[in-house]
């Protein structure tokens, strides 16, 4: 497979799949790593269950008091990660982690959330 972009409607099926399994590879490592860097403040961070056949409600990253979901990609959309966090929280405040290739790691969340966060770390 080469490196230009192809759209998928113009790839044969095994293209397909092997860029699809890629694409799962890297949020699935996306994802440990955050869980990595948040057991600094949350020791049972942990990636979610349904990265082990659980539900595709669960967090990406479980452990923490938030419901986080995590995407990276070449262009991420922070407002679908964000919805996707949003519509499936089981009552935890919901935060979007997204990173576009080679940029910096942005973390999507509701002023409220911001607003406990700060104060509770006064």
């Amino acid at each position: 497979m080469n490196d230009r972009y192809m759209p998928p409607e113009k790839m044969n099926l095994d293209e397909a799949r092997k860029r699809g399994k890629a694409n799962r590879i890297k949020g699935h490592s996306f994802e440990r790593k955050i869980a990595i860097e948040l057991r600094e403040i949350y020791p049972e961070a942990k990636r979610g269950y349904q990265a082990r056949g659980g539900t595709s409600a669960a967090p990406d990253v479980d452990g923490t008091p938030f419901f986080i979901e995590c995407k990276k990609g070449k262009r991420t959309n922070i407002k679908a990660a964000w919805k996707q966090a949003l519509d499936n929280t089981d009552g935890r405040p919901p935060i979007a982690i997204t990173k576009d290739d080679n940029q910096v790691t942005m973390v999507t969340m509701s002023l409220v959330t911001f607003k406990l966060l700060t104060k509770a770390s006064e």
